[in-house]
């Protein structure tokens, strides 16, 4: 019963996918890559289902980049610069912090990335790690729960400021909450 909950959900998830794609592939300032294939990932880590259906459908994005530059554009990484985080913002591995299992799925193109968790416990959540906060405790908020949320989050802010920031944003919490 659960199996086929579990299946329904997923396939969903997928739809969304497909149907985010999609629309970006029609929107103006907005730019899909041809799939490449995956990221490569840490043995002990795991690519979420609906980040291996974004990658198998495009081989990145960016989001909302026009020449008159009134938007606050993102790039959606291609598959080859889906790596670990912590070497690009902060120079060095650092194996014993939750940041060891982020890898880099969003630039804004000024030095400031977004990251997506790859541990089994917290699989998909996405989050601000700009590098002025990257890996700080209380300052790391969770922007969104899983990639499918993240980019239809992006999308639909139409390139405004980051929605994460806005005052209506719900927070769903530090990524160090309850450790």
């Amino acid at each position: 019963m659960l199996g086929d909950y579990y299946k329904q959900a997923l396939k969903r998830i997928l739809l969304e996918i497909d149907n985010l794609i999609q629309k970006m592939r029609t929107t103006q300032y907005c730019q899909v890559y041809e799939p490449i294939g995956l990221p490569v990932v840490e043995p002990n880590h795991v690519l979420p289902e609906d980040l291996k259906r974004f990658y198998s459908l495009c081989g990145g994005l960016h989001l909302f980049d026009d020449p008159g530059g009134i938007y606050y554009s993102m790039t959606i990484v291609p598959p080859t610069r889906c790596v670990l985080a912590n070497p690009v913002i902060i120079g060095e591995r650092v194996e014993d912090d939750i940041t060891a299992s982020w890898y880099i799925i969003g630039d804004d193109g000024n030095g400031d990335y977004l990251t997506i968790d790859f541990s089994h416990e917290r699989l998909g959540r996405c989050y601000d790690s700009f590098h002025e906060i990257h890996g700080l405790r209380g300052d790391c908020p969770i922007i969104a729960n899983s990639f499918t949320d993240l980019l239809a989050c992006l999308y639909n802010n139409n390139g405004q400021y980051w929605y994460w920031l806005l005052p209506d944003f719900v927070p769903l919490g530090d990524a160090y909450d309850g450790l």
